[in-house]
C-alpha cells in the first residue's frame, strides 16, 4: 500500500498578472523616489495598465498602454 500524496501546493505567479505588486524608481531634477505600483490589466500583445501608490499609500496615477509586437519586442502606446 502507497502511503497517500501530498496535494500539490500551487506554483507562485510570475511576471506581470492582475493584482501583482512591483517596486520603481524615478530620477528627475536631482530628485530620486521609489514607488509602489498594483497592476490591473497584463494581457500579452494587448494591454498593461498599473496604478502608482504615493508616499501615504493613496493612489496617484494610473497609467495604460496597448501592447504590439515589435520585431523581437514589444511596444507599449501610452493610453
Amino acid at each position: 500500500m502507497e502511503p497517500p500524496r501530498r496535494p500539490r501546493r500551487p506554483r507562485a505567479r510570475s511576471g506581470p498578472h492582475e493584482g501583482a505588486w512591483f517596486h520603481g524608481r524615478n530620477k528627475r531634477d536631482g530628485a530620486e523616489r521609489d514607488s509602489r505600483s498594483q497592476v490591473h490589466a497584463a494581457l500579452p500583445e494587448k494591454e498593461f495598465a498599473c496604478t502608482v501608490l504615493g508616499s501615504g499609500g493613496a493612489p496617484i496615477v494610473r497609467w495604460t498602454g496597448t501592447l504590439t509586437a515589435h520585431g523581437p519586442g514589444t511596444t507599449l502606446t501610452q493610453t
